[in-house]
């Protein structure tokens, strides 16, 4: 896989509040109620909230670590939401469940927007947990202007006017993998990549740029060789049953139109492939089949992956 040195890191100041909301701070707000809000900042909350803002850029993300090395008990509800940051190396060593203190708090966000490039990470006092949802919304907009998701809509082989599947390509993340999302229903026809794009989108996600294709032709996209395996890694909702799961050899097209057992129930889920790599010489064999609304090479820009020193 392709990397690249961050030539410049982007800085965000947090803790300094403007009169204009930022971005998905409606959406993590109308989480919780006034009163919670308002309380004083704890852990726990602060786990709840951080959890649900990855969710809101890092769709059916998988974990990074296995529970063998877990710190807390995953049955117990006060420490879900820090257990699938643990999961996820978001989780500071000294991390306490009670009041929050500044400098756990910085470590948790700057090792989430660290994930893509961004740094030093400064955030205010802490006073209540609406202090902490602000902080996170400005951290989510840091994050937004940077990730690289690339739009792939696919076409029935049979039928053009029937969306087969709809996907990310996500690789400027810690974890590069394609986001599978089941295709939404009652979309009027004929079927256009930019009546679906709309559909990939959250508020920290914003897709401009598209590759539409049949399915059989997306399928020679992600495996390129009869050798390639596709693994099933994490799923929306998560069963935690996913690490990682291989596709059977022919039944990758079941698995990506949600047809087959081990994805019907699921809204989307983190697939990776195993096998060559997509380079020049097979991307230019491809590209006639295939309709995109960029420049070729850009292609390329979406499959580098961040280049992490720690």
């Amino acid at each position: 896989m392709m990397r690249s040195k961050i030539v410049a890191a982007t800085i965000i100041l947090i803790g300094f509040p403007s009169g204009i909301a930022q971005i998905c701070e409606d959406e993590l707000l109308g989480i919780y109620n006034d009163e919670e809000l308002q309380a004083q900042a704890t852990g726990v909350f602060a786990a709840n909230a951080l959890t649900r803002a990855v969710a809101m850029v890092e769709p059916a993300l998988p974990p990074f670590v296995f529970e063998q090395s877990l710190k807390f008990d995953e049955a117990d509800p006060k420490y879900r939401e820090a257990v699938f940051l643990e999961k996820r190396h978001l989780l500071p060593k000294d991390w306490e469940p009670g009041v929050i203190d500044a400098s756990s708090w910085r470590n948790m966000i700057s090792s989430f927007v660290g994930w893509y490039g961004v740094s030093e990470v400064l955030v205010g006092p802490s006073l209540t947990n609406a202090d902490l949802v602000k902080d996170l919304a400005l951290a989510l907009e840091s994050v937004a202007k940077v990730v690289r998701p690339l739009a792939v809509i696919t076409t029935l082989t049979n039928d053009s006017t029937r969306v087969g599947f709809m996907a990310l390509i996500w690789n400027w993340t810690r974890y590069p993998r394609l986001i599978v999302f089941r295709p939404p229903e009652g979309v009027p026809s004929p079927v256009t990549p930019d009546s679906i794009v709309q559909h990939l989108e959250t508020c920290a996600i914003g897709v401009t740029d598209w590759i539409s294709a049949t399915e059989e032709i997306a399928r020679e996209l992600f495996l390129l060789q009869d050798n390639t395996e596709m693994y099933i890694v994490s799923g929306i909702p998560d069963r935690g049953d996913y690490l990682p799961r291989l596709v059977d050899a022919g039944d990758e097209i079941g698995v990506f139109s949600f047809d087959a057992p081990e994805v019907s129930n699921l809204e989307a889920y983190s697939t990776v492939f195993s096998g060559p790599k997509l380079d020049v010489l097979t991307l230019i064999k491809i590209l006639p089949h295939l309709q995109i609304n960029f420049s070729p090479h850009r292609i390329f820009y979406y499959l580098v992956t961040p280049n992490y020193s720690q």
